[in-house]
This record gives C-alpha cells, structure tokens and sequence, in this order.
C-alpha cells in the first residue's frame, strides 16, 4: 500500500530522459512496433561484428533481441555501453544485443567511427547496424531507444534501458515475469487523486513513487504561474528525489547544473545530508527505476499561487513529515578549476576559420575550431565526471580558441594529459558555494 502524508481542507459546498531529430512521415500505425504483437519486419543494410552485412528480424528469430538504437550525441546510450556489453557477453547463447546507430549526414556524420573506437575502448562484443530510415519509419524521437523481442518475434517492451540490468535479462530468458521501465505503454500520472477537486479548497500531498510518470521542472515557479494562471488546475511534481523537494522548498528551483545557469558556481548542485539516519534520501534511477522517489502534490486557489508562498508550503510540509533541520550555509567543497599558461592564451588564439567540431562525439576525443573556452570546458566535464561536479573557468582566455584534445573523455588521467599538452591545466579543489544542509533537529552538523 502506498504510504501517503496528506494536508486537506474540504467545505461542503465549495470547491503534480537525450531527444533526436529526424523528420517523422509516417501515418500508418500498422507498421509502427506495438507491445504483444509481432515486430514489424525490417532490414538493416549496413551491419558490421555479424555474420553478414545485411541482417533482418528472421536472422535473429530463436534469440531474444535487443535492438538499441542511439545516436552520436547521447550520453547516456554511450554510459550504457558498458553494461550491455556485459548482458551480451553473458548470454551471448541466448541473445543479440545490437546497436543501431542513427547514420544520417545532417547530425551524426562519422557515427562508425566513434562506435569503433568506443568498441576498442570498452572491447565491446556487440552486433553493431547503421540505419536512421527505421528510426524515422518508427517514429523515434528520443535515444536510448530499446526494443526487446523474444525468440519467437514478438515486441515484449520498449524502454530507455535505465533499469535493465544482468538480473532481470537472466530471469526473463528463465521465462520469469520482469519489469521494464516502459516508454512503449501509457504512465499514469500523479494528480494527488482520490478525493473530488470541486470539493477541495486547499490540499497538499507527499507521497512514495508508485509508478507515475515523471514530472519535473527546473524552476518552481514555472507550474506556479500556470496555476495562478488558471492552466494547471494544481501542482505536482513526481518520480523526484526527495533532495530534489528541499530544492524546490528552499531555493525554489532544482539545483543548477549547467554553466549557463545564472547561478552556476554560487549553488552547490549536492546537499550536505548529516544525518543518523539517510535512507529517505537513497534512491534508484539505473536499476530499480524510481525506488526512493517521491510525489508532492499542491492545490490552491490561483490568487494565492506565487513562488514565495509556495515554497513556504513546501517547507512547512517537509519539516511536518520529515522533521529535518535545514540550513542554506557557506560551504567549502571540491570543483574541477582550469588554468592556462600565457603561451597557451596566444597559441590556442583561433585563426579564425569556419567554426566546426570534428569527431562524432566529444567523449572519444575532439578538435575543436573557433569555439569559445566555455564551449570547450563544457565538453569536457559533461563527460569527465559523472558527478555534476562543477567547474570554474581561470584559463583568463577570452577569445575563441582552436584545439585538439585527444583523449578518452571518462578517462581524467587521459584528460588531465592532453590538456597539459594544450597548455592548460585541470584539477580538483575547493571553493566556496552556498549549500543546503539538511540535518536531524537539535543535532550540529559540523561536529559530525
């Protein structure tokens, strides 16, 4: 049974994953992959590590088969290579696993060649296909895109691949009943439902995960004005950390993350948790989808929505379920910090050239021409550390710069490397940020 913390007032009268562009043309629903019903046919006309160059859905019929289709820019399809490759390899007498790459020139020109250098790299054992007609013909519009087909050549599930793991691909060849995280079928939404909203005044609403969908925004007050507008009729949020929450109730937006954010490098993305006990804190978003999340659902009346006030609710409602201590602190704590010698500030000097980046994907390293230092840093640590640690610019390079980083962007040594070599340096050290501390009541956290 869901465990739910509820605020309610009622009156008798009265009454909260990388996306891919190629154009989508196709109109006929038959031919679209549907869950239950035999796959589609298809031909993938260039396919390489298999027994032949072409391969069709009859070749791989008496396996189960995962096609996985990706493209150049995901990230997350590139940090999932690992993984995969080790359910390949594991069952390699029960499956095929194959990669499908979306080919076309406009976004993805040299997707090959990333993909054999990512295979020499992680020594993948997997069947790899070019092909971006079938993604367009099935209509796919955000990568990873997993079709999982069993043996007899029937779609079982279409999932992002964030929960699959060894476990679940070995109970479902024991014939074992698993679950997917699914982006093939409908997801219930979070309304804070069970109660008539015309009799409802004011409510708000915490609750476990129980598989919604997942609503998210990076500003609170982005759903607050739709509701003071009078187009949502409520506020929900779900399938969201509870960390998450406290961002919201104390600063009123989701921690910042990207370096274009106003307040990057003044907010600390992580909370400080001291706490006896964390485990409220702990979630699952790689193979227990949604494990550890929460829902927060609020209604009020539009004249009273505004962010202030809200976040006034939110906090309210937080310390009465949680009863957690919490503070907005100066806090030391670690950032990536780039520096360049003087040298590297004329020789990177661009020339002036038509701006391009060569390379597939920044992660197997890149040359970059006529880009700015941001742009250049950005790739980086996009890759480099899967932490969101942030970073500080002190490279004093205001112009745009040309330069070849070749190196394997998860691999910092590499990095640190071919950077030094640029004339630029990479390290790890302390600076001040604001941070959210959350603590058990009447306990210091600093003699923790």
């Amino acid at each position: 049974m869901r465990k739910l913390i509820l605020r309610t007032l009622i009156t008798m009268n009265i009454v909260a994953v990388c996306h891919f562009g190629l154009s989508q043309n196709l109109t006929d629903r038959e031919h679209l992959p549907t869950i239950g019903h035999e796959m589609p046919n298809f031909k993938l006309a260039k396919v390489t590590h298999f027994s032949s160059s072409t391969a069709t859905l009859s070749d791989f019929r008496g396996k189960w088969l995962f096609l996985d289709f990706w493209f150049t820019k995901c990230t997350v399809c590139i940090n999932d290579l690992p993984k995969v490759n080790e359910i390949q390899t594991r069952f390699r007498d029960k499956i095929n696993y194959v990669m499908v790459g979306a080919n076309d020139k406009k976004y993805n020109r040299g997707i090959e060649t990333l993909y054999e250098k990512l295979r020499t790299h992680y020594d993948l054992q997997l069947i790899s296909a070019y092909d971006s007609v079938i993604a367009s013909r099935w209509k796919i519009t955000s990568m990873p895109h997993i079709f999982v087909i069993n043996p007899q050549g029937v779609l079982k599930f279409i999932t992002d691949g964030r929960d699959l793991s060894v476990d679940k691909v070995k109970d479902l060849i024991d014939g074992k009943d698993i679950h997917l995280y699914s982006t093939g079928l409908p997801i219930k939404r979070f309304t804070g439902e069970g109660i008539k909203p015309e009799k409802v005044v004011y409510r708000s609403v915490i609750t476990r995960w129980d598989g919604e969908a997942q609503q998210v925004y990076q500003l609170l007050e982005e759903p607050v004005n739709l509701v003071a507008r009078s187009q949502l009729e409520s506020l929900n949020v779900s399938m969201i950390p509870l960390e998450w929450l406290y961002f919201y109730a104390y600063l009123g937006r989701l921690a910042p993350t990207s370096p274009d954010d106003s307040i990057y490098g003044l907010i600390y993305p992580k909370p400080i948790i001291n706490l006896r006990d964390t485990s409220q804190f702990q979630y699952d978003y790689s193979i227990d989808v949604g494990k550890g999340t929460y829902n927060y659902g609020l209604l009020i009346p539009a004249s009273q929505a505004n962010t202030a006030k809200v976040m006034e609710i939110m906090q309210r409602d937080l310390r009465d379920a949680f009863g957690y201590e919490v503070h907005l602190e100066t806090r030391s704590m670690p950032a990536w910090v780039f520096r360049a010698n003087d040298q590297a500030k004329k020789r990177l000097k661009t020339k002036g050239t038509k701006r391009h980046l060569d390379g597939a994907s920044p992660i197997a390293g890149f040359k970059a021409v006529n880009h700015s230092i941001h742009e250049v840093l950005s790739y980086i640590t996009r890759f480099v550390d899967n932490q969101g640690t942030p970073y500080f610019d002190d490279t004093g390079i205001t112009d745009n710069i040309d330069i070849t980083v070749n190196a394997f962007m998860k691999n910092a040594q590499e990095v640190k490397k071919a950077l030094q070599e640029n004339g630029i340096t990479m390290d790890k050290e302390e600076r001040k940020f604001k941070v959210l501390v959350i603590t058990d009541r009447h306990v210091d956290d600093h003699n923790n």
